[in-house]
């Protein structure tokens, strides 16, 4: 069985290269570039019987709903939501406050592909 990923960030290009990538380890990866969309993504997916694994959320989306908002609202649908926050911005503190909120995870900008398909095995405990 496939590890299913919805990834939210604004950045087509990111969202391009984690997708292509992503599939090519062998997951089934959803993306979008805005937080309303994610939420609405991570909810039909749900009705469907058809969850993902994990949410993989950009906290900073200009002029756009953020990560920990959606996030907040995806843990409203399903407290159970397996979530990791990346951002640009990093330091310690803000790792604390995430995992404080629920995030499993912190991928700081940039992160390598490995890295990530290394952490969602890890979160779902599947090597697939």
């Amino acid at each position: 069985m496939k590890i299913r990923v919805l990834v939210l960030d604004d950045e087509p290009s990111i969202c391009d290269l984690l997708k292509i990538s992503l599939d090519t380890y062998g997951m089934e990866t959803t993306v979008c570039n805005d937080g309303t969309e994610a939420v609405r993504l991570f909810s039909s997916a749900r009705v469907m019987q058809r969850g993902f694994d994990v949410v993989i959320l950009d906290l900073s989306i200009p002029g756009g709903k953020g990560g920990l908002e959606t996030f907040r609202e995806m843990r409203a649908l399903d407290e159970t939501v397996v979530s990791i926050a990346s951002s640009g911005y990093f330091d310690e503190q803000l790792e604390v406050d995430l995992r404080t909120e629920g995030f499993q995870s912190f991928l700081p900008k940039p992160y390598n592909v490995e890295e990530l398909v290394r952490q969602l095995r890890q979160l779902t405990g599947r090597k697939y």
